[in-house]
Order: C-alpha cells, then sequence, then structure tokens
C-alpha cells in the first residue's frame, strides 16, 4: 500500500505540493499573526504601563472652587472642570484658591496607605517691585521719546504698550530754577500737551501689569514628590524656613524664584528736541501750539536701546540698572519693605463649548476674552488685594523647572510637572478653523491676565501661606498612594479605596488621576474687539480611567484582524483540498471498481493525508532551523500545532469524507443505468453571451468559490479600515493613545497584508486548478483551429461576469458594513469607483495570467 500512496503522492505532484505550499503559508500566517498581535499587546502594554503614573495619583481640591474675592467680568461662562464633562484642566493656578486646613491636610498625610501627601496654595500673584533704568541723560530741556513693549506668543510679537504712554511721549526736563513752572502744571498740559518733570526721561519697566504667580509648599513632601531640592541652581532649599523668621521684628517671607525668562522686546529711544531760547517761555510755546510746535522742531537723538527685561540677565534685577557708553550696567539690588504688599487676584478661565470639530472626537471649546491690551487679549480679570501684613521677602534661591521630575513616574521619557512646566501647547489652525502648515507653541507671557500664564514664578513656604492667608491656606493636595505603581486593576482598587476614604474623612473633592490620560482638546482664542486671535490650541485636559480604555480598544482590533487572516487562510485550505479531492475521486472509483476495499481505501487516504502533514512538518522545522532566532519558540510551536490540526480537521472533512461519499454514490448508481446531468446540459448555447453564462450555471460550485473570495476580500478591506479607524479615532483624542497607536500602526498593517497574501494565494489556486481542469476543453478549441484571443476572450468574458457581480456585491456588502457600524464614515464616490475599478482588473488580471500560463503548456498526466 505504501508504494501505492507514494505513486500517488508523486503523480499528483503539483496539487501535493500545492497543499504543502498553502499549509506552510497559513502556518507561518499563524506563526506571524500571533507573535504580532503578541507584539502588538506587549508594545500597548509597555506603553501604557509607562505611562500608568505620570505624576500623581490624587488630586485634592476643595468641593466649591470660589474666587476669594469676587471678581467682575465682562462676560461669564463655564469653568475648565465643567464646561467638558469628566475632564479636568491641570496647570491652571487661578483657578485653584484656599480652602483646605492644615489640619484636614495632616490627616490625609497620616493615612495608612498614602506615601506622599503634597499641598500647594496658590497665593496669588505679586506685583513686580519693577526695574528702573537711567539712561544718563544730563541736559535740561524737551524731549520726545518713542517706547514700546512686545511681547512673543510664539508667532510675532504683540504690542502691549499702554495707550497713556503716546501722552507722555513730549516733556520738559525742569532745572531747579524752572520748577516753579509745576505751578502751571493743569494748564501746560491742558494747553500745550506736554509733561513737567524735574527728573530726567528715564523708564521704569516691569511695572505694567507683570507679576510673580506665588505658591506655598510643605518642602519636605514637595522634596519627595518633584525632587524639588534637586532643582536649585543657586542659593538654598528651604532648610531652616519651616517657620516664619523675623529681622528686626519684620517678618521675613522666603522665596525661591523661577530661573525662566521669557520672551519680550523692550524698545526706547529718546530725542532731545531743539527748542530756540524766545519758545522757552511757556505762553509763547503754548501759543505757537504746544505739542504740535515741539513736534515740528529738529532733534537729535541721545538713546537708542532695544533689549529684553526679561531675559536670564535681568530677571532678577530688583532696582534699577543704567545706560553708561551705549551699555548697560547691572545695580545690585535687593526687594525692599512693604508694610502693605499688593497681590492681584485673577479670575478662572472662562469656557463656553462649541458645537464643532477640527478632528473627530476631539471637542472644542472657546476661551471667553474679558478685555485688551493693544494687540494683547486678555483672558482674565485682575482685582487688587491688599494682605494687611508687615512682611519682606527675602529671596533665597533660584529653581530651574526644568530639572524638576515627577519622583514616582513610571514613564521612562515622564512628562515635565504639572503647575511648574505645563507641556508646550500648539497652536494648529488660525481663527477660521484652517490647519496650519507649521504649528507653532504658544509662549507664555510674564503678563498674567493673558491666556497662558506659564508655570509658577515664585516659591514660598506653607508656614508663610498661614501667616499671609489665614487658617485655610491650602489650594490643592498631590498624593501617592502606596503599592500604586504597577499597572493593575488592584493598582487602582487601592487608590479609589483611600480616595473614598478621602471624601468621608475631609468632605473634599477628590479626582483620580493614576492611570488617567491627556484627552486632546482644541481652544479657541478668537479675534476680540479688532484684535487678531491666536487661533486653535490642542491642549491635553486630563480623563480618568484612560489607560485600560486604550488597552481595550488595542486589543479588539488586533483580534478582528486575526480572526479575518484564520478565516482567510482555511478558505484557501478548503479550496485546494476540495480541488485535490476532485482529482482523487476518479482514481479511488476506479480502485473500489478493480476489487479494493472501503476499508482498504480509506487507509490509504490517511496514510497519504499523514505523509503529506509529515512533509509539512518537516517544512516547519527546516524553516525553525534556518530563520528561528527570529522566532520565539513556543509561539512557533503552538503555530505549528494549530495549522497541523487545521489540515488534519480539512483533510478528514474535505478530502477523506467527500471521497467516501462519492464511493457510496458510485455503489448506488452502479446497474442502474444512470448518468450524471449538468445544469443546462441539454441547453444549446447560441452566442458567445449565453456560452459564458451557461458555463458559469454548469459550475455553480467554482463560479461561487470565486466570487466568495472576492467578497470575503473585500468585506476583510472594509472591516480593517473601519477597525482601523475606530480604534484610531479613539487613541488620537489622547496624546498617549497617539503615541500607542502611531507605534502599532506598522504591525496592524503587516496582519492586513497577510489576510490579503492568503485571499490572493487561494484565488490564484483556484484559477489554477479550474485552467486544469478545462484543459481538455482549451485543447479542443486548439484543434478546431481557434486562435487563443478567440477563447481566452470566452473565458475571461466569463470571469468578467463573475467578478463584475463579486466585487459589486462586495462593495455594496462593504459600504452597508462600514455605514452601519460608523455614522462618521464618509466616502468619496471618486475612491469608491477608482477602487471597485482596481478590484475588478485585479481579479481579471489573475484569471488571464493563470490561464494563459497553464494552457501553453501540455496537459497534466492527471487528466490523461
Amino acid at each position: 500500500m505504501h508504494k501505492v500512496i507514494l505513486k500517488s503522492i508523486m503523480y499528483y505532484w503539483r496539487s501535493t505540493l500545492s497543499i504543502i505550499v498553502i499549509l506552510v503559508l497559513i502556518g507561518l500566517a499563524f506563526i506571524y499573526t500571533f507573535q504580532t498581535s503578541e507584539h502588538i499587546k506587549v508594545q500597548a502594554t509597555e506603553q501604557l504601563t509607562k505611562n500608568w503614573r505620570t505624576g500623581y495619583d490624587l488630586l485634592i481640591r476643595p468641593k466649591t472652587e470660589e474666587m476669594a474675592h469676587k471678581i467682575n467680568l465682562r462676560e461669564t461662562g463655564e469653568n475648565s472642570n465643567t464646561v467638558l464633562d469628566g475632564l479636568v484642566r491641570r496647570g491652571d493656578l487661578a483657578q485653584h484658591h484656599s480652602g483646605i486646613t492644615r489640619e484636614q491636610y495632616e490627616r490625609i498625610k497620616a493615612l495608612d496607605g498614602v506615601e506622599v501627601a503634597a499641598p500647594l496654595t496658590f497665593i496669588g500673584n505679586v506685583e513686580n517691585e519693577g526695574l528702573s533704568i537711567d539712561f544718563g541723560i544730563k541736559d535740561f530741556g524737551f524731549y520726545y521719546r518713542e517706547e514700546s513693549t512686545k511681547v512673543f506668543d510664539g508667532n510675532r510679537y504683540r504690542d502691549i504698550t499702554p495707550d497713556f504712554l503716546a501722552d507722555l511721549s513730549y516733556s520738559q526736563f525742569l532745572s531747579n530754577e524752572e520748577e516753579h513752572l509745576f505751578e502751571r502744571f493743569e494748564d501746560i498740559w491742558e494747553l500745550g500737551r506736554w509733561n513737567l518733570s524735574s527728573e530726567p526721561p528715564n523708564s521704569v519697566l516691569r511695572t505694567d501689569g507683570s507679576t510673580w504667580s506665588m505658591v506655598a509648599v510643605d518642602p519636605d513632601e514637595e522634596a519627595k514628590l518633584l525632587n524639588l531640592d534637586k532643582a536649585i541652581v543657586e542659593g538654598d532649599f528651604f532648610d531652616g524656613h519651616h517657620t516664619i523668621q523675623k529681622r528686626e521684628d519684620i517678618p521675613i517671607i522666603p522665596l525661591i524664584l523661577l530661573n525662566q525668562p521669557y520672551d519680550t522686546l523692550y524698545q526706547s529711544t529718546i530725542y532731545k528736541i531743539d527748542v530756540p531760547e524766545k519758545y522757552l517761555d511757556v505762553d509763547r510755546l503754548i501759543e505757537a501750539g504746544g505739542k504740535e510746535y515741539l513736534a515740528s522742531r529738529p532733534r537729535e537723538k541721545v538713546v537708542d536701546i532695544n533689549f529684553n527685561p526679561f531675559s536670564e540677565a535681568y530677571l532678577f534685577n530688583i532696582g534699577s540698572i543704567k545706560l553708561e557708553n551705549g551699555k548697560i550696567i547691572n545695580n545690585e539690588s535687593h526687594p525692599g519693605f512693604s508694610n502693605q504688599r499688593t497681590i492681584l487676584d485673577f479670575s478662572p478661565l472662562q469656557y463656553r463649548h462649541l458645537d464643532q470639530e477640527l478632528i473627530n472626537g476631539v471637542p472644542v471649546v472657546e476661551a471667553i476674552p474679558q478685555s485688551t491690551r493693544k494687540e494683547q487679549i486678555n483672558y482674565r480679570q485682575a482685582e487688587s488685594v491688599n494682605l494687611s501684613k508687615h512682611f519682606s521677602f527675602d529671596i533665597i534661591g533660584r529653581f530651574d523647572a526644568t530639572r524638576l521630575e515627577n519622583h514616582f513616574t513610571t514613564s521612562d521619557k515622564p512628562v515635565s510637572p504639572d503647575y511648574y512646566q505645563p507641556e508646550d501647547v500648539y497652536v494648529t489652525h488660525d481663527t477660521k478653523g484652517t490647519k496650519l502648515a507649521a504649528p507653532y507653541v504658544y509662549q507664555s507671557s510674564p503678563y498674567k491676565d493673558s491666556y497662558y500664564t506659564g508655570g509658577i514664578d515664585a516659591i514660598t513656604t506653607l508656614a508663610a501661606a498661614e501667616y499671609l492667608l489665614g487658617d485655610k491656606p491650602i489650594s490643592i493636595i498631590r498624593v501617592i498612594v502606596e503599592g500604586a505603581g504597577e499597572r493593575s486593576p488592584e493598582s487602582m482598587a487601592k487608590v479609589e479605596h483611600i480616595a473614598e476614604k478621602i471624601r468621608q474623612e475631609t468632605n473634599l473633592h477628590v479626582d483620580i488621576m493614576l492611570g488617567s490620560a491627556d484627552r486632546k482638546v482644541h481652544v479657541l482664542l478668537d479675534d476680540f474687539d479688532g484684535v487678531p486671535g491666536y487661533g486653535y490650541l490642542l491642549e491635553g485636559w486630563s480623563e480618568e480611567g484612560a489607560s485600560f480604555v486604550i488597552e481595550e480598544r488595542v486589543s479588539s482590533t488586533t483580534l478582528l484582524l486575526t480572526i479575518f487572516i484564520v478565516a482567510m487562510g482555511l478558505i484557501g485550505l478548503s479550496l485546494i483540498y476540495r480541488n485535490y479531492t476532485e482529482n482523487r475521486k476518479r482514481d479511488m472509483t476506479i480502485q473500489y471498481t478493480f476489487g479494493w476495499s472501503k476499508w482498504r481505501i480509506i487507509q490509504s487516504l490517511i496514510f497519504e493525508s499523514i505523509g503529506i502533514l509529515f512533509l509539512v512538518t518537516i517544512c516547519f522545522i527546516t524553516l525553525y532551523i534556518t530563520i528561528g532566532t527570529a522566532w520565539n519558540t513556543t509561539q512557533m510551536l503552538v503555530a505549528m500545532i494549530v495549522s497541523l490540526l487545521l489540515s488534519l480537521f480539512a483533510m478528514i472533512c474535505l478530502y477523506i469524507i467527500p471521497v467516501i461519499r462519492h464511493l457510496d454514490r458510485h455503489i448506488n448508481l452502479r446497474g442502474s443505468n444512470q448518468t450524471k446531468k449538468t445544469i443546462l446540459s441539454q441547453r444549446p448555447s447560441n452566442t458567445l453571451w449565453s456560452y459564458s453564462f451557461r458555463n458559469m450555471i454548469r459550475h455553480p460550485i467554482r463560479s461561487m468559490t470565486k466570487a466568495v473570495i472576492i467578497i470575503a476580500t473585500l468585506l476583510y478591506v472594509s472591516l480593517f479600515l473601519l477597525s482601523k479607524q475606530q480604534a484610531s479615532a479613539l487613541l488620537v483624542l489622547t496624546f498617549l493613545g497617539e503615541r500607542v497607536d502611531v507605534s502599532l500602526q506598522a504591525h496592524q498593517w503587516l496582519l492586513f497584508t497577510i489576510g490579503i497574501l492568503l485571499a490572493l494565494f487561494s484565488y490564484i489556486a483556484i484559477h489554477i486548478n479550474q485552467t486544469e481542469a478545462r484543459i481538455g476543453e482549451i485543447q479542443l478549441y486548439k484543434a478546431w483551429g481557434w486562435e487563443t484571443k478567440r477563447w481566452a476572450f470566452l473565458y475571461l468574458l466569463e470571469e468578467f461576469f463573475i467578478s463584475g457581480a463579486a466585487v459589486s456585491v462586495g462593495a455594496i456588502c462593504g459600504y452597508l458594513f462600514l455605514t452601519s457600524f460608523s455614522d462618521s464614515v464618509v466616502l468619496n464616490i471618486t475612491d469608491v469607483i477608482v477602487f471597485i475599478a482596481i478590484s475588478l482588473c485585479v481579479s481579471l488580471l489573475i484569471s488571464v495570467v493563470t490561464l494563459l500560463l497553464r494552457s501553453n503548456r501540455y496537459r497534466l498526466r492527471e487528466f490523461h
């Protein structure tokens, strides 16, 4: 029997080789599918694990965050904690006001499971003490000054020079003998429109609304959370400053200032005006036109200076600088004592939700403007709050926000600590919603009434906050939960348990930040009162629980791709075995007719199948030895076993059982003088069209199989596009999800390609077997003297009917599939037509190529 089996395998070597090749290909597809799926899962989980804890686990704040001092707003809206339900805009200090007591903080800190509890108090914005500049002007007389201050917004410098400075552009520097003119100041100002001064035309900078955003911390807890003690670049940390010190009975507030400059531009040009002596008389000068006369006189440039008073060179200079020989010279100075220090209290940002989207799924809100400052739009209102406390500042050091790090983060590329150094915010679209070719970073400003004010400028201690603000000095508390650093449902349960305990014991509001991710939000900074807006900012607002949502979507997409790959592999396997079975039925019938028992035939089929599986196993082992270093051994063994089991199942169901059933039918028909009739066998075909149609109907299974492959492939493409689009649409809504999506795209496309290759292989295989089955007809046409193009046209016409119908059905099913599962799918009619045309051309090309290549060979021996 073994000789017969071996002879059968060798005799049908083309069919046998086809089976072995497709079994190996399916096995390889399974191996790479398992490997890629595992890689996707590992890589996604790794990304999510790294970003499981980006900063802290819990954010605690008062339940009602009312403004400490009610500020009248030009227009109100919703604050960032309510405008988008479930999203939290972190880093905006102005939205947090004191409201947590020291006792509540100590209770939270003492809870079991709380590893770090770091309070943060937003005291307010301290007015800058100013920086006066001495231009070195000594000569008395009339002067004209052009002065401007500009702030860089990331795209251009915006002029924020106060309008009243234009009225003071003309001034008279009076000598001691001329000081009597002050008695006529009102007349001179009203009639002549120039200013009088006993001082030269110098300038005082940084007193036009620039402030320090000042916070208080618990030094020990802040050092644990952010390594604040290691971020000091000059001076000392808060060691020994846990209580308020006094100097000559005056409380001293220790300060550590941010070592970060702002991009501003101050420009001043001063001219000395040549005024004839006869016009030095006030009345005569007024009669001549005053300011208009001075504007008409020749002038000499005496000062021309252009520099950044908020640069690193001048940022910490408090006092004065002077200009000598065109160079700026620093004077050493310190903050002065003040009986009543002014604190500016800024209103939180106000938003309104807009019913529009620039990117599917990304919400859009509009920041509500409150006022303008020349070319700058202000989004906050300010109110002066006098702290009636006697104190002075002592600047003990400087810190570099770039050296701060979230000590408990699990990320190898940690984000910058919020509040201190908010992440870069990009302007992605202009105010009309047109996407910018080159998005730019929206720059922070020292003028805190603008939209983006940057991070913390000055830090003091919690003791200082208690002295300044009273018994509820704390704004927020950031908490690290012990044992929650590993990404798991158990870690989340620990955090939720601590959060609930804090709510019960303190009645404070608790946001869970562990496992959250920054959800993309577009913020519109529109035109206002004739001032050009900035455009649409792309910000990240924190969303709870996003980590597990991202993982679920990645897993579901990968699972769908894997299922279709397995389905395509089974389709190809069934096609090969069906055609192989048709070839073997005739031989088995002959063997049965010549006396072979049914059991002996079954044995030969089983051993023949085992022989083929053995050859497939040899191929797997050879491939593993050759390129096995790139494979995971366990995955390779699992994939090989799965493919062999599927092969065994296919052999039994698609080969052995059909052959046995054929033998049973042969027994029943033997001697009954019945012949097998094919569909339409008695109907003549009068035209080429009827011939082609008749041929399709006569072989319904073969025609339907080809159509099913095309329809299934188109559905597979539709499913991939849908799952990819829906997964990406969800993932790109968060910055973390976008990173995961980008890192996995290549692997997802690899899985998709494997499925397409299996479908193409199956389609080519059925055409090869079809051509071999009809080789007799082709040779008959040749014997009649038909040219190749004549009979080839018949088959091409037949394939056109089948492929055209299948492509049409597949396209319609794909469209219905897409639209039924997603309302956001928008199809371009041109793209659809091109897709259908390409699908039809590919299927026809495969038909023609296989037909011509196989028909030019001699008829196969198994069909003699």
